[in-house]
Parts: C-alpha cells; structure tokens; sequence
C-alpha cells in the first residue's frame, strides 16, 4: 500500500495494475478531521500581463466549461471533471471512489491550507484569492509582507 494521489494513474500503462488502484479514505486516528479530506486544487491562469489576450481568455473560459474537461480528461483521466455539464460517465472505478469521497466531506482542504500558518491561509491567502477570482487583480506585494510579518511573529 502506498498513499499518493490519484495523478499516479497517468503514468500506468498496464490495464491489470491500473484497475488495482484503489480509492479510500485514510483510516481514522482520532475522531476530529474525519469529515474532511485533502483534494489538491490544480488549474490554469492567465498573468494580468496577459489579461487582454482574447484568445487567452477564450481558451481558460472553455478549460472551465464541461467539454474543455471532457477533452483534457479524454488524454488525462486522472483528474475529475468538476464542471456541472462535464460528462462523467466514463469515470474508472477509481475516479468514482474520488469523486464520492469528495461530494460527501463535510471540509475541502488543500495543500495551502494545510502547509501554511492557519492566519496565513484562512486570513490571508483565500480573501486574496478570492478576490483574484472575483476581479482577476491580485496584490502580491501585500501578501508577501503580510507573509513575512506573520511568520517572522511565528518564529
């Protein structure tokens, strides 16, 4: 048995090994963190410099859209669709384990949030996310101060 994250998939070749892959929760140790699970976030941007690129813009909005990840899962089907008019008929055994592993935890975490100062994650970094999300601008400046006061104070 080896923990690791299904992105392992894309390079198994042999269809034997491959449908022995097996998706499960990690066994509980304690009680608390047992309705949570770690799903890394992986996806594409666009630099600000590049914010005027039409074509750019054209081609992060289809990555979002259903049929941009059926297309990247028909090369890749390592990673989960997540747009709601993906096509996900075609999971493996092991995407489905996944992907109901995911939909039914209670908290989503990822790599950031569990790797990082929680002042930094939570009051820091998905404000300024989210933000990024909202009007595409991101301060990197201020979350680099802000990064350095926090954990210089942690020290």
């Amino acid at each position: 048995m080896y923990l690791i994250g299904s992105f392992v998939a894309q390079d198994i070749t042999d269809k034997d090994v491959l449908a022995d892959l097996d998706f499960f929760p990690f066994p509980a140790i304690a009680v608390e963190g047992t309705d949570a699970i770690e799903a890394p976030i992986d996806g594409f941007v666009l630099s600000k410099k590049g914010g005027s690129n039409k074509a750019a813009k054209d081609m992060l909005a289809f990555f979002g859209s259903g049929a941009g990840q059926d297309a990247y899962a028909a090369k890749d089907s390592s990673n989960l669709q997540t747009a709601k008019d993906a096509n996900t008929s075609s999971f493996s055994a092991l995407n489905k384990k996944g992907a109901e592993a995911i939909a039914n935890a209670k908290y989503i975490s990822q790599f950031f949030d569990r790797d990082a100062l929680p002042s930094m994650a939570n009051n820091v970094m998905i404000p300024a996310l989210q933000g990024f999300l909202k009007d595409g601008t991101i301060d990197t400046r201020n979350l680099e101060a802000q990064a350095k006061t926090l954990y210089a104070a942690a020290q």
